[in-house]
């Protein structure tokens, strides 16, 4: 469906050009301006079928690889977190079971089900800018902080510095699986 819809794009763009080209220029290619205008056409429906098939057989492959490499990296990254010589307590004996051992904490379904492994690229800070409520012409410029929060187990916001800060506000972080956003 994609592929078909691209190349109804391309046939589209391929109409504009024929309308800007010359009838000399498409003689001189093709002999005559109609077989001129039906190889443009014709070629560029192809491309945008092609290209339209290319870019839906790789993306869904590239979002398949992302969550195979997060299930292969989680079980990796909460071992590494567990040996790390940081740790409060000495290790418990080899017969009694390790409870440090369990796998790492995930934020709850209902903030995305994420790992902190999996979203330790998001932490920072950040600057949003934004028009003011009252006045659209005015432009509110403030930091945004975003860490991980080991008590609940997910990403947490914090609005700083903000002109208003009677609104700053703290919360949650949602980051939807295999979607390229997260929402405050």
């Amino acid at each position: 469906m994609g592929g078909v819809l691209n190349a109804a794009a391309f046939a589209a763009a391929s109409l504009l050009i024929e309308n800007l080209l010359t009838d000399e220029f498409l003689i001189q290619l093709h002999g005559a301006v109609g077989p001129g205008k039906l190889a443009l056409t014709g070629t560029l429906s192809i491309a945008g079928v092609v290209l339209g098939s290319i870019v839906l057989a790789i993306f869904p492959r590239s979002i398949r690889f992302n969550r195979t490499k997060a299930i292969l990296d989680a079980p990796r990254a909460g071992l590494i977190a567990d040996l790390a010589p940081t740790a409060p307590n000495p290790p418990a004996p080899a017969s009694a079971p390790d409870l440090n051992m369990s796998e790492p904490r995930r934020a709850s379904k209902d903030l995305g089900g994420y790992g902190r492994d999996g979203v330790e690229d998001l932490e920072g800070r950040y600057v949003c800018f934004r028009p003011m409520f009252s006045n659209p012409a005015v432009i509110n410029a403030y930091e945004i902080m975003i860490r991980w929060d080991e008590r609940r187990a997910c990403l947490i916001f914090e609005e700083r510095n903000r002109p208003d800060s009677i609104h700053s506000q703290i919360g949650p972080v949602y980051v939807p699986d295999g979607r390229p956003f997260m929402n405050l």
